[in-house]
């Protein structure tokens, strides 16, 4: 089924196109040339290699979370893996309009009654590879830092790095307790 299936490896890291979006080159391709992906998906301890129907792999394929904060902030977070764009969107609803953005280089608001404003914001958008741009961003903050003590406002601390960590953590301890209430200690 591996010309056919939407989930084979095969198709998937042939596609160079995909391997781009997703920054595959070493991580899950785990094979430069089409010779050497081949290779690799014909060994049996290749995690990688096996069908997604045929397995024991019980991550989960979508999920959407709904969390109330202190304050009776509600957020809610939705994954799928049933998408070839690889996107990310946020979208905050306020008491009066909704601030949203996605992958396009731009920040949107608009005030209820009224019309949509653009906000551009530069980035390094270079897709998904790299948390586009995320990553070298976190590096250059920490080199800031050590080289001249800059701190940065964009650096969560390691307390809510932590929370935000257990959340996740909590959110599948959730999934798998067939969607417990739990709450972040």
């Amino acid at each position: 089924h591996a010309q056919t299936c939407p989930y084979s490896a095969l198709r998937i890291y042939h596609n160079a196109d995909y391997e781009k979006k997703a920054g595959l080159a070493k991580h899950g391709r785990l094979g430069q040339t089409a010779r050497q992906i081949d290779e690799s998906l014909k060994d049996k301890n290749n995690l990688y290699a096996r069908c997604v129907y045929h397995c024991d792999n019980d991550v989960c394929d979508h999920q959407t979370v709904q969390m109330e904060f202190d304050g009776g902030v509600v957020a809610q977070f939705q994954s799928t893996a049933f998408s070839e764009t690889m996107s990310r969107k946020i979208v905050i609803y306020c008491e009066n309009g909704k601030i949203y953005g996605g992958d396009d280089g731009n920040v949107y608001y608009q005030r209820l009654g009224e019309a949509e404003q653009t906000v551009q914001i530069v980035y390094d958008n270079s897709g998904y590879a790299n948390h586009s741009g995320g990553d070298a961003g976190i590096i250059r903050y920490l080199l800031d830092y050590l080289e001249r003590g800059i701190q940065a406002t964009a650096i969560t601390s390691i307390d809510r790095s932590i929370i935000s960590h257990k959340i996740g953590f909590l959110a599948e301890e959730s999934r798998k307790k067939g969607g417990q209430t739990l709450s972040v200690q």
